[in-house]
């Protein structure tokens, strides 16, 4: 609450100017406006930009731990294996300088002063091993550069101490090069099928985003009528009974949950088939009936749980908003029930559920891998289920990219929405 003194200021948009007792001359006061501040939104933007940033980084380090030779794979997808042909050596070496695995991982290094800098400038794994094997025993690799022959320990020197030494490498690197793909669009292509991890991940969204959507709406809407229903009738034993039902629900295992619904509604042989068998894959043309009918036992089982923990939340808080002093004021002064909730009770009892449902839908997502995978929806958790399996690792860094991506983008946004909805935080 503002209460400022007349002057040339003008006074702060939407209030009222009102004659206070005991105080001379004129007042205004009530709320304050939000202001626009540049410095907030550059701090804002430099976060999500670094957390970007760092997301990228990981995913990086992840991608090159995983024991799996790129080039190998990228061989076998063209068709070209060591049985296949004789110059399988120089078919290697060649993918290997075209798929750029002899830059340096990163900007620098830091390592032993005997080590050899960017032991990947050696396409051969047999001259790599034998130059770990060097370091290990003590020689001095520092000075070695890229050559076609074996490491022979006889033409090093042997050091007796070893210390820590910063080595620049260069914007000529690995991580750079996948940083400026990502920011031009080229995420890489599936090892399995040679297509574009973008398009791959853009036709799965598709399908998980129809469902957190939906979803979202029809356990938002039931929630509330159902915690209001609760309220106004005030049946104590029925109030526990629904509530206890609610919290059983949500206790129960998504994968559970999925069995069960699978056994009992999708099927003739139990008289209850309510949706699509999940073995039914209709064309790329379908109808929209049929895509809604495809994820409907999805979004089925993901309201079913929300709903339990929204219903209880939203209950809970108009509980809490009634016993507040300014409830107690406009019910003196006549206001009927529905007005008490629809217009006062209910927008502040769904203040709290802005964070919870910024914050739950970046892993609604990755939650949806369960019921994508039971029912058979060609998701993202299914994408990146398959792709794990298959060792297709290019899509699985673009699903946890896309996914980061996703958050962030979530997380700024409910920041905004909650600054707007609670003026109290203005």
């Amino acid at each position: 609450l503002t209460i400022r003194k007349d002057s040339d200021q003008q006074p702060l948009a939407g209030q009222y100017q009102c004659k206070t007792p005991g105080l001379s001359g004129k007042y205004f006061c009530g709320y304050g406006q939000m202001t626009f501040g540049w410095k907030s939104l550059i701090r804002g933007l430099a976060g999500l930009l670094f957390t970007l940033w760092l997301g990228s980084i990981v995913i990086f380090i992840i991608s090159k731990n995983v024991k799996v030779d790129k080039v190998e794979k990228q061989l076998a997808l063209e068709g070209i294996n060591p049985e296949s042909t004789q110059d399988y050596q120089k078919l290697y070496q060649k993918k290997y300088y075209q798929l750029q695995e002899n830059l340096p991982l990163f900007y620098f290094e830091i390592l032993p002063s005997n080590h050899c800098p960017n032991k990947r400038q050696f396409a051969n794994y047999s001259i790599r091993k034998s130059i770990e094997d060097a370091e290990q025993a003590g020689y001095d690799c520092s000075a070695l550069s890229d050559t076609s022959q074996l490491v022979d320990v006889k033409l090093l020197e042997k050091v007796n101490f070893s210390y820590p030494v910063f080595k620049w490498l260069g914007f000529n690197n690995q991580y750079h090069v996948y940083l400026s793909s990502l920011l031009s669009g080229n995420w890489g292509v599936s090892a399995r099928d040679g297509v574009s991890v973008r398009t791959k991940i853009a036709g799965a969204l598709k399908w998980t985003l129809s469902i957190i959507g939906i979803n979202l709406i029809l356990a938002l809407v039931i929630s509330i009528l159902l915690a209001i229903g609760l309220w106004k009738n005030k049946i104590a034993w029925l109030d526990k009974i629904i509530l206890s039902v609610l919290h059983a629900l949500y206790s129960v295992p998504g994968f559970w949950l999925a069995t069960l619904v699978l056994i009992f509604f999708t099927g003739p042989q139990y008289g209850m088939p309510i949706f699509y068998t999940p073995l039914y894959m209709g064309s790329s043309g379908e109808s929209w009936s049929l895509f809604l009918g495809k994820i409907a036992p999805v979004v089925f089982c993901l309201t079913l749980q929300d709903v339990a923990l929204l219903t209880r939340l939203i209950r809970s808080k108009l509980d809490l908003v009634f016993k507040e002093t300014f409830m107690a004021v406009l019910i003196s002064r006549g206001s009927s029930e529905n007005t008490l909730i629809i217009k006062h009770a209910l927008p502040n009892a769904l203040l709290p559920l802005v964070t919870l449902l910024f914050n739950s839908l970046p892993a609604s997502i990755a939650g949806s891998l369960v019921f994508e995978v039971v029912f058979n929806i060609p998701g993202m958790g299914r994408l990146l289920s398959d792709s794990i399996h298959a060792a297709d690792w290019s899509v699985v860094y673009g699903i946890c990219l896309m996914t980061l991506c996703i958050t962030v983008m979530v997380y700024a946004i409910g920041d905004v929405v909650y600054r707007r909805v609670d003026p109290r935080i203005r």
